[in-house]
């Protein structure tokens, strides 16, 4: 059976329905909702105004289509519609964009601070001047906006897809490289952020944890970063065993076998 799954977060969750990474992920799911560079406390707002010229990022290309989707996809809180109808079984989540992005006030409007895309658009000149709230410079305010508003999402999929089920992905930023001779190296500005970083990403983590039947998948040794990863060299961009870990937990959920899930081998 080919089970549907939606995604709320990074690419380090988006990437695991890949072919390019994962070549044998569509014998098992299908991943036809997807939302990235997003926040949880965004999503759950009003849909935002705007006119698509004032979203759109030239000159057109891939990268570029991409950030005005993500934008896009951010205003209309279009993946509510979307788990809305298609009812995935399967919700997967994680909170790196949450930590490394935070959101932006403006008026009595919260949307996702998305400082890769956002200042290359009209949009984001008329939205000025605005706050800044995140995990670095708010870290009490973030949490307590994130609670409220993770309890309205979590709502929302009980009242319109309830037999979703909730994962959430532990998303860590690692520091370890896998060079092109089989060595791991060290990378120290990699390593000081990534030890600030995470522990702002394991107290909002811990916030969905608590929640009542939400999945937690289980990686418990440290991310090694692929150099020669399709995307790049990136803080989330891992080795082939991370995906194959986490292709292979996903199965398991999807046979409801707890106890097997719990026997898992780290591949990494």
């Amino acid at each position: 059976m080919i089970y549907n799954i939606a995604v709320f977060g990074s690419c380090a969750s988006r990437d695991n329905f890949y072919s390019g990474i994962n070549p044998d992920y569509k014998k098992y799911f299908n991943c036809s909702i997807s939302s990235q560079r997003g926040s949880i406390i965004s999503l759950m707002q009003e849909p935002v105004s705007f006119k698509n010229q004032d979203i759109q990022i030239l000159p057109e290309n891939r990268v570029n289509k991409a950030g005005t989707q993500f934008i896009n996809q951010d205003l209309t809180k279009n993946f509510l519609a979307e788990v809305k109808k298609f009812k995935p079984d399967y919700i997967l989540i994680d909170n790196y964009f949450e930590v490394i992005f935070g959101i932006i006030k403006y008026e009595n409007c919260f949307i996702t601070n998305n400082y890769w895309d956002l200042p290359k658009t009209k949009f984001h000149t008329e939205i000025k001047p605005y706050t800044k709230i995140n995990m670095y410079n708010d870290p009490n305010t973030y949490l307590k906006l994130y609670k409220e508003n993770m309890g309205l999402f979590l709502d929302y999929i009980q009242k319109e897809s309830p037999n979703s089920q909730i994962i959430l992905n532990p998303v860590r930023l690692g520091y370890k490289i896998l060079k092109d001779d089989n060595k791991i190296e060290v990378n120290k500005n990699f390593k000081s952020n990534a030890k600030n970083t995470n522990k702002l990403l394991k107290k909002v983590d811990n916030i969905l944890k608590k929640q009542k039947d939400v999945i937690t998948l289980k990686i418990k040794k440290e991310r090694i970063l692929d150099e020669n990863h399709e995307w790049g060299l990136g803080q989330v961009h891992y080795t082939q065993p991370y995906y194959l870990n986490i292709l292979n937990q996903l199965k398991q959920i999807s046979k409801n076998d707890k106890s097997l899930l719990s026997k898992i081998y780290e591949l990494f």
